[in-house]
């Protein structure tokens, strides 16, 4: 039997328990994980590497991963919801990212700002 791939926008929620959640995620969830990883300093470590700040990395080494998943929620949210009012913080968040990268594609805040030198080496 063979498996044939199906496009996410097939999938489509009627059950109204699983819609409320649905609509809570996109009209508050979103937005509230936004501002938390703008108001923890995730996004400002993108903001220092693409001002060419060479220290100063905020929070755990991990925190790019926070500004990674949320944008795959949100663009999942836009993929069901082209509408959905967020699509501005999507696109900041990709200009965001876009800014930081390296001109050979990287992007690690915390080895682009504090362990200069040490990306794909062990920190142990």
């Amino acid at each position: 039997m063979k498996r044939q791939l199906m496009p996410m926008t097939s999938v489509i929620l009627h059950d109204p328990f699983w819609l409320a959640w649905q609509e809570a995620f996109a009209n508050k969830g979103l937005q509230h994980q936004y501002e938390q990883c703008v108001e923890s300093g995730r996004f400002e470590n993108f903001e220092r590497v693409a001002r060419g700040e060479a220290s100063g990395h905020t929070g755990y080494c991990f925190n790019d991963s926070d500004v990674y998943k949320w944008l795959e929620a949100a663009s999942y949210c836009l993929a069901s919801r082209p509408d959905w009012q967020g699509r501005h913080l999507v696109d900041k968040a990709i200009k965001c990212i876009a800014n930081a990268q390296d001109g050979d594609g990287y992007v690690g805040t915390p080895f682009q700002l504090d362990y200069l030198g040490k990306r794909w080496k062990a920190l142990t």
